[in-house]
């Protein structure tokens, strides 16, 4: 009787364990923060960034990873004037920006060439 109860208070640990482990997994993702992997991810859901604000390292190669949820308009626009970075966003799909900002500050994200949906901040 004694293992059994043991091996039922283990195996509700381990479910415990992982159900936190997966919570606060998915809690971190795309906290706009750069992971181990250079990677910064943000998503753009009905023309507004989430999160608004990015960060990342001044000097260090990053990759910036933006999901563009919309449907319409096909593409959009997405510029951060300051590191000289243009790409057009395909609706439904992610894009992949390679940035190495030299120097430090907050600057603008402007989506479609007219409005400002968020900033990065380079430390």
């Amino acid at each position: 009787m004694k293992e059994n109860s043991l091996i039922i208070y283990v195996q509700i640990a381990l479910v415990a364990v992982l159900l936190i482990y997966f919570y606060f997994r998915r809690k971190n993702r795309g906290s706009g923060q750069r992971d181990r992997r250079g990677r910064v991810e943000a998503k753009v859901i009905g023309g507004k960034l989430e999160p608004a604000e990015l960060r990342i390292p001044r000097g260090e190669l990053s990759l910036l990873v933006i999901s563009r949820l919309d449907r319409e308009p096909r593409e959009e626009l997405f510029e951060i004037e300051e590191f000289e970075l243009y790409e057009l966003l395909p609706a439904l799909n992610a894009t992949i920006m390679k940035v190495q900002p030299r120097k430090r500050g907050t600057f603008p994200i402007v989506l479609a060439g007219e409005r400002q949906v968020g900033t990065v901040t380079v430390e």
